[in-house]
């Protein structure tokens, strides 16, 4: 059995929607054959930045040990080749998937760039595309 330490945020919830979601992440880690150490609430906290017009979140840490079959590495090599086959990183092409020569950058001028609606650089529709070079 392996230590873990997993850090997560959740969206500000109210009392019971904050102990279910806490329930299944623990629920997860029993299914797995791991075992919950410690957890630390660190309550309600600000966020660095605003994440989806969200400015803060409720902080909690698990301390956790987890058979090595519950946790499935990725290499740095298969990371790299996924990245690579999904994204093109010519200039002209990153020009292209962002958009960047329409006038997009006066909602970009206050409160940061990070966490806006409608903003190219925030979309995450490579995801599925990401996972599924990885497999």
């Amino acid at each position: 059995m392996s230590n873990y330490e997993l850090t997560y945020i959740l969206r500000p919830l109210d009392e019971a929607g904050l102990a279910t979601t806490n329930d299944r992440i623990s629920t997860v880690v029993l299914n797995a054959g791991g075992e919950i150490l410690a957890r630390n609430d660190w309550g309600r906290r600000r966020l660095a930045y605003p994440i989806r017009k969200t400015n803060d979140g409720y902080y909690t840490t698990l301390y956790l040990t987890l058979p090595g079959t519950a946790v499935r590495g990725v290499s740095d090599e298969r990371i790299t080749a996924a990245v690579q086959k999904v994204f093109s990183f010519k200039p002209a092409d990153i020009v292209a998937q962002l958009g960047l020569l329409r006038p997009i950058y006066r909602q970009t001028t206050n409160y940061g760039h990070f966490g806006k609606t409608g903003l190219p650089w925030e979309q995450t529709n490579k995801a599925a595309a990401l996972r599924a070079a990885v497999k």
